[in-house]
């Protein structure tokens, strides 16, 4: 997906400044945010402004998503009210918004890190809502000169919160940042191989021999698990641990196939042991 991303408001024309000050916090949000959503296969435009007035912080932004087409736009905010509120809310354009699904479960994933959740709230009159074409989200994190908000903000990392954004905009993202291990590593996607802790380096887009079995991985680092793959008008099985099958028969999904010495899946032909397949490569009884 292509998503337009702000840290709201510019160096030139700064945000709510409380306990911490919002455009500095967001720049640093923003970027953390980016990282992983282009991690998960996401594009990412840069919607920031250097721009001296809001209205022209605003329409520079809003100007960037709409002449790069975005399917969603979000801005990073944090609110403010003299210490008085504290929580966490998002503003979208109506109820009837594409984008409040993805808002509201932008509040529940922060609420349950202990913000209150304020919930989402509409408005048709913001300057964003009227001139992004995209359905587009405002995300409060929380208020800024809340001590009971920064109290619970300054508990987590940025990668902890970028995660829980970026879960909330695609649920393919795990909430939790991912714990490295040398070897064989599992979140709740899937398992990739790790092979330099220190770089964070894994493989990806490449097919890889471990311990004697053949692994394939995909764009996202993840060994594809219990999956078809075609590659150059042949077909392979990963099995449900993720190894390549081979020199053998597998029951799959009701039907019966032969894979050779080399994981290619035998088609119309008749098998070293004597059994005939059919042009799905499905063993015919």
């Amino acid at each position: 997906m292509k998503i337009g991303l702000r840290a709201g408001h510019s160096d030139n024309c700064p945000g709510a400044i409380g306990i911490v000050d919002e455009h500095e916090q967001m720049k640093v949000f923003y970027s953390s945010v980016k990282t992983i959503l282009e991690n998960y296969g996401h594009t990412v435009i840069d919607c920031n402004s250097n721009a001296s007035t809001p209205s022209r912080e605003l329409s520079e932004g809003a100007y960037k998503a709409n002449s790069n087409n975005v399917e969603l736009f979000v801005s990073l905010h944090m609110n403010a009210s003299d210490g008085q509120g504290y929580g966490t809310e998002a503003w979208v354009s109506s109820i009837n918004s594409k984008s409040y699904n993805r808002a509201n479960n932008l509040c529940v994933n922060f609420g349950s890190l202990g913000f209150t959740n304020r919930g989402v709230k509409t408005s048709s009159t913001l300057y964003e809502m009227k001139y992004v074409a995209a359905p587009n989200i405002i995300f409060e994190i929380c208020f800024c000169d809340s001590q009971i908000d920064i109290d619970i903000y300054n508990k987590y990392s940025w990668e902890k919160l970028s995660y829980m954004f970026a879960n909330a905009i695609d649920s393919n993202i795990p909430k939790e940042p991912k714990v490295w291990k040398l070897g064989w590593n599992q979140d709740s996607t899937g398992w990739w191989y790790c092979t330099d802790l220190g770089n964070k380096y894994y493989y990806k887009d490449c097919w890889q021999m471990i311990e004697g079995s053949w692994y394939s991985f995909d764009s996202r680092g993840y060994a594809r698990e219990s999956a078809w793959l075609e590659e150059n008008g042949k077909w392979y099985y990963l099995k449900s641990n993720c190894a390549m099958a081979k020199s053998e028969w597998l029951w799959i999904d009701g039907e019966c196939y032969c894979f050779d010495e080399h994981g290619v899946l035998y088609v119309d032909a008749t098998t070293p042991d004597g059994y005939r397949v059919d042009e799905s490569g499905a063993w015919i009884p």
